[in-house]
Formats: C-alpha cells, sequence, structure tokens
C-alpha cells in the first residue's frame, strides 16, 4: 500500500513537471487538425 501511494506520488510529481509540455504537444496537434479540415 505504501508502495503503491510512493509510485502515485513519484507519478504526480513527474506529470506536474511535464504537464507544460504535454498541453504544447495537444495544443499543436489540435492546430494541425484544425488547418488539415480545412
Amino acid at each position: 500500500m505504501l508502495i503503491f501511494f510512493l509510485d502515485l506520488l513519484m507519478q504526480c510529481q513527474y506529470a506536474s513537471r511535464h504537464f507544460p509540455d504535454l498541453v504544447y504537444h495537444l495544443f499543436s496537434q489540435s492546430l494541425r487538425v484544425a488547418f488539415m479540415r480545412r
């Protein structure tokens, strides 16, 4: 149980560290899709 909690904590730290990159990636992909549909 404790190991699971620590793993979750590490994943949260990793996600918060890489969250801006993820948002930027999703944003650029959605922009590309929007441009392709025109």
